[in-house]
């Protein structure tokens, strides 16, 4: 499962992992969403629904990494540094491409699935 995160002029694609967070939200594409800053290391965006963390542990978040934070119910593109291990981030996948360009994403970006 490859996904596509654009704001008209940046763009990065993500292989997703396969978990059950992952395909949750791979059902749910495309979507437009706001995507925001948090912190000096991530983006983050708000899918329509919950994802399903039903099947899935704990993880951290590395650089080029999405993860999906249940507390808050967003997902993070780290773009910087590491994020350790937290209760209730789930990893999701690891970016193929535009790595460079996470921290460029702003305001409406769309997501799409890729073949």
């Amino acid at each position: 499962m490859k996904i596509r995160i654009a704001d008209g002029t940046h763009a990065v694609t993500y292989q997703l992992d396969g978990s059950s967070t992952a395909r949750s939200l791979y059902e749910q594409l495309p979507l437009s969403v706001e995507v925001g800053n948090y912190s000096s290391n991530e983006k983050v965006f708000t899918p329509t629904k919950e994802l399903d963390t039903s099947k899935v542990t704990n993880s951290s978040g590395s650089v080029g990494d999405m993860a999906y934070f249940s507390p808050w119910g967003n997902v993070a593109l780290y773009f910087d540094h590491d994020a350790g291990p937290y209760q209730g981030l789930y990893a999701m996948g690891n970016v193929t491409s535009g790595q460079d360009q996470i921290s460029q994403l702003s305001g409406t970006v769309t997501i799409e699935a890729q073949s």
